[in-house]
């Protein structure tokens, strides 16, 4: 029981010390405001004494009830805060702040400024009085102090007490949110990591083939496949793709599967270098991509670049024809405006343009704390 003493006290004088270390302009406001409190509530301003005594006695009276109930009550109460961020009982912990506040104000720091009284009595109110401070006047006094010292740290801490609960709800919030991102970010990648069987096949089939024919041809191809295969797998770490990854992965598909319309010169792809390591979603681009060339085999360009805190991704075509407009319709905005909603936030979105410059926009923040590894695209 003793060794369970010990640590508790270091406790109580560790959140004396953190109180004081952080006392702020704040907190001097609050204890002015209580130490007025006390003394309109005990009654203590006389207006009765003419000229400058009057102002003179109030002020000294004040200043009294500052030093003898603002500063210690708040203080006090700054030290149950730690005490309840520690971890202990709310309740008693201001329970005893304000035991605390009152018995440090009462028998400690009243007796000690006192003193001061005497004089300021004797010339204001010509009577020679000397405070006297026996258990009667303390008990009545204490009790006089003590009813608005508790109204005022009941209705505190029971405001902190639902800022704690907003702030506790706004951070289970962040992180459900967080958890929400991962979980899409894991079922987008593995999406991505999924290899139709069909392609997967009819290439192992070509290599076959091409070694029959041209060993190094064969190669070529198996390497491309490696290559796309690398590509679409997330890198050990990372909680998002990059545009650098994004734009390797549709020149690794488009050598692998030979679509001519994925590739140079019919799509052409530029990134800024800032925009290349920036976080973007996966499966956004290439799903794209493979639903306009499908619907219109012409020449389109996707541009990536950075404009102060924004990334942006224009995806258009160089030149538009008759089926350029059917083959943007044809592309599932609501799916992709969700998955950058969920990676990115709401301040991402996903807009077809059907009028004037035919094609996507892509905005969303720029980030790139988490980028993939620029030596693994480049492996790649």
């Amino acid at each position: 029981m003793k060794q369970d003493l010990v640590p508790r006290r270091w406790s109580l004088l560790k959140a004396l010390v953190t109180a004081c270390r952080d006392w702020r302009l704040r907190h001097t406001l609050l204890a002015i405001l209580m130490g007025t409190v006390s003394m309109i509530y005990m009654g203590v301003f006389i207006s009765q004494i003419e000229g400058g005594k009057r102002y003179l006695f109030n002020l000294i009276v004040w200043l009294f009830h500052l030093a003898e109930v603002g500063f210690p009550l708040v203080l006090a109460v700054c030290v149950a805060d730690s005490a309840v961020d520690a971890g202990h009982r709310r309740i008693p912990a201001y329970g005893l702040a304000i035991f605390c506040a009152v018995t440090l104000g009462v028998w400690v720091i009243g007796p000690l400024v006192s003193p001061l009284l005497r004089p300021v009595l004797l010339w204001t109110l010509s009577v020679n009085i000397h405070p006297s401070w026996n258990w009667v006047r303390d008990l009545h006094h204490a009790s006089g102090v003590s009813f608005p010292m508790t109204l005022a740290v009941a209705a505190y801490a029971n405001w902190r007490q639902q800022q704690s609960s907003l702030a506790k709800l706004r951070a289970d919030e962040v992180e459900r949110v967080r958890q929400l991102q991962a979980l899409q970010t894991a079922r987008l990648f593995a999406l991505q990591a999924r290899v139709e069987p069909e392609l997967l096949f009819d290439t192992l089939q070509r290599v076959n083939q091409l070694i029959g024919e041209s060993v190094s041809a064969a190669d070529i191809l198996l390497a491309d496949l490696i290559a796309m295969l690398r590509a679409m797998l997330p890198v050990s770490g990372a909680s998002t793709s990059t545009v650098g990854h994004e734009f390797n992965l549709v020149r690794t598909y488009a050598r692998v599967t030979r679509l001519s319309a994925l590739q140079s010169p019919q799509l052409i792809l530029n990134a800024s270098p800032e925009a290349e390591v920036a976080n973007f979603a996966p499966m956004i681009l290439l799903p794209s991509l493979r639903t306009l060339v499908a619907a219109a085999p012409i020449a389109w360009q996707v541009n990536a670049e950075r404009i102060a805190d924004r990334l942006l991704i224009t995806l258009f075509a160089v030149s538009p024809e008759l089926s350029t407009r059917v083959a943007l319709q044809a592309l599932d905005q609501s799916a992709m405006r969700e998955r950058l909603n969920v990676l990115h936030g709401e301040a991402a979105s996903f807009t077809v343009k059907l009028e004037e410059q035919l094609g996507v926009a892509i905005e969303l923040p720029y980030h790139n704390e988490h980028s993939l590894d620029r030596r693994h695209i480049r492996r790649s």
